[in-house]
């Protein structure tokens, strides 16, 4: 678990890590929220054999607990690509940032903005998944 008291240094808790990358863990809360939406007759993961016409792009690029503010703030961000793959281009793309208040300045009120962070941006991930596919109607 990363985080930080000053600009430009980043620390590690030493006693508290994640199960797994953060990462990692994203994935399946990405295609479950997809697949919540009620919009996608299969949402599927690489790697698969099928051929889908779309393909969702995310990467994340920030995830941190933020000591400068007071209380903490877990600060998380985003990257999204939305291809057609039919014509392997780009259809749009969105950075998605959200700052989350910590209920505590430790790293389980961290984990607990982390939550609340990931929930906020899932749903703003896939509301904007659903416009842009429905402007684009593959």
């Amino acid at each position: 678990m990363l985080y930080f008291t000053q600009d430009y240094s980043i620390a590690s808790f030493v006693k508290n890590r994640w199960a797994a990358p953060p990462s990692d863990m994203l994935l399946p809360l990405i295609v479950r929220s997809l697949q919540n939406t009620g919009y996608f007759r299969a949402v599927i993961t690489p790697p698969s054999p099928v051929k889908a016409l779309a393909r969702l792009d995310v990467r994340l690029i920030k995830l941190v607990q933020n000591f400068t503010k007071k209380p903490s703030v877990i600060e998380m961000t985003l990257n999204v690509s939305l291809i057609d793959n039919r014509s392997m281009t780009i259809m749009n793309s969105q950075r998605f940032s959200i700052e989350i208040p910590a209920s505590a300045d430790n790293p389980y009120g961290g984990v607990i903005a982390a939550n609340e962070a990931t929930r906020i941006l899932l749903q703003n991930l896939s509301s904007w998944t659903v416009k842009q596919l429905s402007v684009c109607a593959l």
